[in-house]
């Protein structure tokens, strides 16, 4: 290929984002790919998480298939309650993701729950907080990949690819979740750290993980980046009103999700709240940008192809940011 070991970590990099091949030898499948050695790919990956730079690799599990209901969640906190209930809530393994934004509702977190809904609006209500929670209605697209440098025909590359199995899948909760064995699970569970060797998967449990991507289950067994050090700098989720859901709401969603800057974008149902002012917004999109300029053309954009109201939540502060462990 004759590339320079910078060119060839970011190479890498991006194509453990998509996911590895399930083979025997998929680091050197992956070798194969790029131009180089096997040994040179599980170097540069072992280097990359020591870095920091790959945040996790193992395998991402599509939780709703499995039952779990998704809740977002945001609360006007206090600038001097702010560590306290970041704590609260940061603490807690449900709790996967939470930030600082800047808005009235200045925290907000997401939760995976199995069962356990009444518990965790319980933990809410129990930090004297005015809150909003809503429900995950609709899944359209949930792909957050990161490039070192945008080029062309990235808008159709990363663009929303509805139905397709183990993709950026639309995803209603009617859906009838996946009934899977404890083996499955248990398997989903060991690799959600994925050893960097040769031979990562034995037969048994390679064909497993096929079949459990046939069915959705697994989205991937991949790498997720730090996008800052990717270079995205600016971020903001960007809530929108689309009313109620329904036919007119899953269309814009549909449109939003065709940016190649969002990577996630659902729509949500409010579920409870205390907040004193009006939330009417339930179409959720995760933007991404180099600079803030750029952030603010791309909502921009947004608003004139969406033609609805938005209320946008600049990412301040990251506070936590993990994968569920089973």
């Amino acid at each position: 290929m004759g590339q320079n070991p910078m060119d060839l970590q970011e190479h890498l990099a991006e194509r453990l984002q998509a996911g590895l091949p399930l083979t025997e030898r998929p680091f050197g499948d992956i070798a194969v790919e790029l131009g180089c050695d096997e040994a040179t790919v599980l170097c540069l990956t072992e280097q990359m998480i020591r870095e920091g730079l790959i945040r996790s690799l193992g395998a991402f599990v599509d939780f709703e298939r499995l039952g779990y209901e998704g809740l977002l969640c945001g609360l006007v906190v206090p600038a001097e309650r702010i560590e306290e209930v970041t704590g609260a809530l940061c603490d807690r393994r449900e709790v996967t993701h939470a930030y600082l934004r800047g808005h009235e509702a200045n925290l907000w977190c997401t939760a995976l729950l199995k069962g356990e809904r009444a518990r965790f609006m319980e933990v809410l209500r129990g930090l004297r907080c005015p809150f909003v929670a809503l429900r995950t209605e609709m899944r359209l697209k949930l792909r957050p990949t990161f490039r070192f440098s945008e080029r062309e025909g990235d808008d159709e590359e990363f663009s929303v690819n509805l139905g397709t199995p183990g993709g950026p899948t639309s995803l209603s909760l009617a859906e009838v979740a996946e009934v899977c064995s404890e083996e499955d699970v248990a398997v989903l569970a060991a690799l959600q750290r994925l050893p960097v060797v040769s031979r990562p998967f034995d037969g048994p449990t390679l064909e497993r993980l096929r079949c459990l991507k046939r069915r959705g289950v697994l989205r991937r067994v991949g790498a997720s980046l730090d996008h800052r050090r990717v270079g995205y700098g600016a971020n903001a989720l960007v809530a929108w009103d689309v009313g109620e859901g329904g036919r007119y709401g899953r269309e814009k969603g549909e449109r939003a999700a065709r940016f190649s800057w969002v990577s996630h974008c659902y729509l949500r149902e409010v579920l409870a709240g205390t907040l004193p002012f009006a939330w009417p917004w339930t179409l959720f999109t995760m933007l991404h940008a180099r600079t803030e300029a750029t952030l603010v053309t791309r909502v921009g954009e947004m608003k004139e192809v969406l033609a609805c109201p938005a209320v946008v939540l600049p990412t301040v502060r990251e506070l936590k940011k993990t994968r569920y462990v089973f």
